[in-house]
């Protein structure tokens, strides 16, 4: 599993820490309700864990608008060229996945949708797909809604 997760992270471009912080900011004025009482409580307010400063919600609890669909038509929604690849801040005290972080909790990766695809199992669960235009992300989540179904969600500017 090794060599596949290292052949991964050699696949594909982890975005500056700078570049990758006005990304999340950009995504979060775009897409989330900052204002809502989730947000404020559970994303806004970073609470300290043994490896840094966390937050405790999902991004996509707090969502402007979303429109829930079947998993395998957002992939097939997913264009060809670069996506960006984000994930929630959250604490390895509160998720009891063994290797969850091949990443750095607040990177944000660039990579094609083949490679996405393909190499789904190596991210996080909940997940926010987008490009630089920020007119459209697509989430997968860890929930299901019904058995065996992915909650996933799509939202548009």
């Amino acid at each position: 599993m090794s060599n596949h997760i290292n052949d991964f992270k050699d696949q594909v471009e982890v975005i500056n820490p700078i570049e990758a912080e006005t990304f999340r900011k950009s995504y979060l004025d775009c897409f989330i309700n900052t204002n809502s009482k989730q947000y404020i409580d559970n994303i806004e307010k970073l609470y300290l864990f043994s490896d840094g400063f966390c937050y405790i919600g999902y991004l996509w609890d707090c969502l402007n608008q979303k429109r829930p669909d079947d998993f395998e038509n957002l992939i097939n929604e997913l264009p060809i060229t670069p996506i960006l690849v984000m994930w929630d801040i959250h604490s390895k005290e509160r998720i009891f996945i063994d290797n969850y972080w091949i990443f750095n909790k607040a990177d944000i990766i660039r990579l094609d949708k083949e490679k996405l695809i393909n190499n789904l199992e190596l991210l996080p669960e909940d997940i926010y797909i987008f490009d630089e235009s920020l007119k459209w992300s697509i989430i997968f989540t860890h929930e299901e809604i019904t058995q065996g179904k992915r909650y996933c969600l799509k939202i548009a500017v």
